[in-house]
This record gives C-alpha cells, structure tokens and sequence, in this order.
C-alpha cells in the first residue's frame, strides 16, 4: 500500500535503510510536501519526504531521514509522451543508478572528496529518490539573480568532478580501449535531441527557431529577417551534430542540461563554497567543453565571458588534473591542456545557439509563464509550436529579458551572420 500516493511503506524502508547503512530499525512516520506549488516540472514532479526511524537497540530520540524524490509527470498527458519518447526520465534512473555507482567505485576512496550529484538511495523506473541537499544548507540560485567568478568556479569544479570520474573509469578499465558510450549505450545515446520527424526533440527547437526569428525581426527589422533567415536556422540546426560525441576532442559523461535551475549552491559567510548538479535528463558523452560552453553562456553575461572565461577555463583543468594525478594518471597523456583549450574555443559557438534557443523557455518572469502549465493546450503551444506571443510580451514588459534577449541575439547575429557561419567547418568535427 502507498503511503504518499506513489511509493508503498515496503519502499521507503528500502530507501532508508540505504540511508542509513543499516535493517535495524521501525519506520515510525513519515510526512510529503510538494514542490513547486502543485509538485510540477518540466519533465518531473517533485517532492520532499521526512521518513522517521527508530534505530533498534538504542536509547537515542527517533531520527528523521531527509528525502528529495522525483516522478514521472503525471498532471499533463503531453508532458508524460515527452517523457516517452525521448526515454529521458529512463536515462536519468539508470545514471544516478548504476552509472554514477560504477564511475564512484573506479575512484580511489570511492570517489570522497569528488562528489558532482547528491546521494542516491532508491529507484524504480518511474521514480528517483535522493538525498534532500537543502538540509545541507544547499539552495538554487534563481535564473535572474547575478552570479560572480566564484559561483562559476564551484560549478565547473563540480563538472571537473564529473568528467575526471569518466576520464578515471576509461584509463583504469580492464578493457582497452575502454569507450563509456559503449559500456552505457542505453544510458549516453542521445535521447531529446534527435532530428527526426515527429520528434518532440526537433520540435521543441523548431519552436525555438521560431522564437530567435520573432526577436530577430523585432530588433533588425522584417527585410534583415528574411536576407537571413536561412543562415540563421541553419546555424541553430548545427546544435544536432555539437551534441554528438566528438573524434577529434576527448569525450566524458556530461550533465547535458547546464542551467541556473539544476545545479544547487552551498553558501558560507555569504560566499559559494560548493555546487552539487541535478537533473539528469540529458546526460550525453561530449567532451568537457560542451557542459562548460553551455553554462558559462547559459548564466552569465557577455563582458562577463570575456573577462572571466580564460581564468575558468584554466580553474577546471588544474581540478580536473588534480583528480586524474590523486587516482595515479598523467593529465597531460588523458586530456592535455591544448587540446581541452582547443575544445572550449570550438564549443563556443553550441554555446551562443544554445543560449538563443533556450532564451524564450528559462530567460521569461516565471510568474508571466504560469499560463503555460495551466492547460494541455497552453504548454504544448508554447513548448513545441509557437512562443512568439510570450516572447513579444516578455520584450515589451520586462527589462531584464529585453536585456538579456537583446545580448543573445545580436552575439548570435555576429557568430552566424557578421562571421560567416560555416556549418562545414563544424560537421567536419563529428
């Protein structure tokens, strides 16, 4: 029998006694909060859950066990044949599962002092339960609010955790050549970004084409719009291909989806100190530079990349190096220094598409978005078909869109207008 309306009482025993290392003890009681109003997400529905315990033999108060768990979305019959379809939610269970197990247990020490991801302690096909990092003093940092060097320097230490346990699990492998997209090809094939007819992958960026349109027209007017809007397309398309594993830069496990909402921030005197990534929907196996490209233009402003990148793109590596030598391996025969500098250039530009197509999903007030989750109608509309009244309003209303929509485009109309995009120059990569 469930006791929150999806998990039974056997289940969560399950899940605490993973917490806790131990069978001896009587799950007492247990109370489920909602996330985000009515628990809803893009692509999950999310949920807090306190599990009390009494430990056997001890003389202790009971003790409460701090969960995080997610489900299939279920209030939105579009939302779950997405979920279908693209098989994301599968891919998710089986990394916080069994990948991210297989990769800890390559590490010496079982990965202690490298941790990308929060603990997991129960799945089943449809759901994921994890620790719950907010009792670790955790939190989001919202999608509007300014982030600094040292914001970024904690997540791409948490990414260099990441991709230095891919890195450790290939070198150290019995099998030679090991290849992870091998080992996991059910896990790491590409699953939302696909382009396929009748795909939701290709329609969710068609409907992000569409959006970059409406601003480019909006700012350059109709007659710039249609001397450019074939080259502009085309220059979004290539997103397909700068998702692939590469054969010319290294490849590791990447998160996939290196946005403000899936990565969780701990915070001491004010200052963030450690990032934790979440949300492992689009986990793919790309080289390092393609999670780094996609946050760093996916959360901070252009002076910002220009100042900062550099001096970041050198933080990874010496954390990811100092990995690779604590679990005996040279960095320079694994991934050298010019070829991953070489790999952050290339993945500029999955960077600058990528910002333009996400900007009309995660850049919008999201209290001018709620209508989109209100009805079937409203969220396929907007997800997968046509964003433009939102877009328009969002420009018109808010200054920080118009800002930041502004930015995205004109650095987009430079990369592939100004310079000449070349897709060739790209699938040669690939």
């Amino acid at each position: 029998m469930s006791i929150d309306g999806v998990l039974t009482r056997d289940e969560w025993v399950k899940a605490a006694k993973c917490y806790l290392g131990t069978c001896k003890f009587q799950l007492l009681d247990y109370t489920v909060k909602m996330l985000g109003g009515d628990g809803g997400g893009f692509l999950g529905e999310h949920r807090l859950v306190d599990v009390t315990v009494r430990l056997e033999g001890s003389n202790d108060p009971p003790r409460v066990l701090h969960f995080f768990y997610k489900t299939e979305p279920q209030a939105m019959p579009e939302q779950k044949d997405i979920i279908t379809q693209t098989g994301c939610f599968r891919k998710e269970v089986e990394a916080v599962d069994t990948l991210f197990a297989r990769l800890r247990a390559a590490l010496v020490d079982n990965g202690t002092g490298m941790e990308w991801s929060c603990k997991c302690y129960y799945t089943r096909p449809d759901v994921i339960v994890l620790e719950n990092l907010a009792i670790q003093g955790f939190r989001i940092i919202q999608n509007r609010d300014p982030i600094g060097f040292q914001h970024c320097a904690v997540v791409l230490k948490a990414l260099a955790n990441l991709h230095s346990a891919s890195l450790i699990f290939e070198e150290t492998h019995s099998k030679k050549p090991c290849r992870l997209d091998s080992e996991f090809k059910d896990v790491l094939a590409e699953g939302f970004f696909r382009y396929s007819p009748n795909h939701p992958g290709l329609a969710w960026l068609k409907a992000g084409i569409k959006g970059v349109w409406t601003l480019v027209d909006h700012l350059r007017g109709e007659d710039y719009l249609r001397r450019t809007k074939t080259k502009l397309e085309e220059a979004i398309l290539i997103f397909y291909e700068l998702e692939k594993p590469s054969k010319r830069f290294r490849n590791v496990v990447n998160q996939g989806d290196m946005w403000r909402n899936n990565i969780f921030f701990r915070f001491e005197d004010d200052k963030p100190v450690e990032a934790r990534l979440i949300d492992f929907q689009l986990v793919r196996y790309a080289p390092p530079a393609n999670d780094i490209s996609c946050f760093l233009y996916l959360s901070t402003r252009r002076e910002f990349r220009k100042e900062y990148s550099q001096k970041l793109y050198a933080l990874y590596y010496d954390h990811l190096s100092d990995n690779l030598k604590r679990n005996g391996l040279d960095p320079e025969k694994v991934l050298p220094w010019e070829e991953f500098k070489a790999s952050c250039e290339f993945y500029k530009m999955l960077g600058v598409v990528a910002s333009a197509a996400y900007s009309s999903v995660i850049f919008p007030n999201a209290a001018d978005m709620s209508h989109v989750f209100a009805s079937s109608e409203e969220f396929n509309r907007f997800l997968l078909h046509e964003r433009s009244p939102e877009i328009l309003q969002a420009f018109k209303n808010d200054d920080f869109y118009r800002g930041k929509a502004t930015e995205i485009i004109e650095e987009f109309i430079e990369e592939c207008i100004d310079k000449k995009f070349d897709k060739n120059f790209y699938l040669s990569y690939f």
